[in-house]
């Protein structure tokens, strides 16, 4: 499905699938958060936000392509995919209609840790999403004709990322920053998986993980959080918990000094240097996070230095070349995940991408991330950034 998912849903289900229970939140800025936990086990996050009379409704499942077994890979992304097959009670093309009508928006997203699905609707038509939700949280129909289709829509989309030069190097980096491990593959799986897939290894995984005690639904937006937790309990409440499998918690085991270069028919060199960092259960990691987005934001200190001091390198070495742009970004992870530092430049009829990835100490501290990097680490940046003629 295509990745597309609003910020603050997104920091919200991240910290909080496996979080404890809480009547309302009181750290700085949580103003008008408020959680609560069903007796069946689901969470329930309320963000009250009368900006607009619109809604977001997110449920995340804490299942992930982490969680998948060997030879079963990409199956969680095809769950993702079946899940908007309709159920009994509504077909995939009622499910259209219904999200048409509304005037609504909905999608969904597989990562390691987690899936999650949202609807953006008016906020009049909040029960039609929490009703669609729960009825699919047990009755999702998982037909072998729909994976008949839908497992094409799937691989289409695989074949699409392999594509892609800049998802193939990144894959390239992953694979060698965690060798032979769950968290070396992307999360949409390897393609042989998919291909080879039945409804019946679908429904497996649902059956195991699809359940409210492994789920946090978020609420955003204009509605009260009694009137919210009202209509959870209404929608949900009835829905049996069920006993999870054992959770693979295993941190990742990151390598150190790899180096990957791969040639692509793009004009561009990027340069890309992965840190392995804390996830987002271990200390340390709200400092990196903020030190990603920081990296950035084009207002950031940090962002307009490093692109002056490229764009002056560029100009002195290659008037013709540019530095395009600059990204950092971390993945929604409970554990050992990945900061990236990618720099992008124009360099014309050669084109090259290289990539490096080198582990840092696994407990930074944000603040001190950039002045890590020794000497060494800057002549790299500079020779990788240059033309190679």
């Amino acid at each position: 499905m295509k990745r597309v998912i609003a910020t603050l849903l997104a920091i919200l289900g991240c910290s909080l699938i496996g979080a404890g229970t809480a009547t309302a939140q009181g750290g700085p800025g949580d103003a008008g958060i408020y959680e609560r936990t069903l007796p069946n086990g689901l969470k329930v996050v309320v963000v009250e936000d009368r900006a607009v009379p619109v809604v977001q409704t997110a449920v995340w499942y804490g299942f992930g392509s982490l969680q998948e077994t060997p030879g079963k890979t990409g199956l969680a992304h095809a769950l993702e995919h079946m899940m908007f097959r309709g159920t009994p009670e509504i077909s995939a093309g009622g499910l259209d209609d219904i999200v048409a009508r509304m005037g609504a928006q909905m999608n969904g997203q597989t990562d390691y840790d987690y899936t999650q699905f949202y609807f953006v609707m008016p906020s009049d038509k909040i029960d039609v999403t929490l009703f669609t939700e729960a009825d699919r949280m047990q009755h999702a129909s998982l037909r072998a004709a729909d994976w008949a289709i839908e497992r094409n829509a799937v691989l289409n989309e695989l074949d699409g990322d392999a594509s892609s030069p800049f998802f193939n190097l990144l894959s390239r980096v992953r694979a060698a920053a965690f060798p032979g491990q769950p968290a070396g593959r992307t999360p949409i799986g390897r393609r042989a998986d998919v291909a080879n897939a039945t409804v019946a290894d679908i429904r497996k995984y649902y059956n195991e993980w699809y359940a409210p005690n492994n789920a946090t639904l978020v609420i955003a937006g204009d509605v009260s959080h009694d009137v919210a937790f009202a209509k959870a309990q209404k929608y949900f409440g009835a829905i049996p918990s069920r006993t999870l499998p054992a959770r693979n918690e295993r941190s990742p085991v990151p390598a150190h000094g790899q180096r990957v270069e791969a040639e692509f028919p793009f004009p561009f060199e990027v340069v890309d240097l992965a840190y392995a960092i804390p996830g987002d259960k271990e200390p340390g990691e709200p400092a990196v996070s903020t030190i990603a987005t920081l990296l950035e934001n084009q207002r950031a200190p940090f962002y307009r230095a490093g692109d002056r001091n490229q764009r002056r390198y560029a100009i002195a070495r290659r008037p013709s070349q540019r530095v395009s742009g600059t990204e950092s970004g971390t993945s929604c992870r409970r554990s050992a995940v990945r900061l990236s530092i990618d720099a992008r430049q124009y360099v014309g009829p050669r084109h090259r991408s290289r990539s490096r990835v080198r582990r840092k100490a696994h407990d930074h501290r944000g603040a001190r991330l950039l002045g890590r990097l020794d000497r060494r680490d800057r002549r790299f940046s500079r020779l990788h950034l240059r033309n190679r003629r």
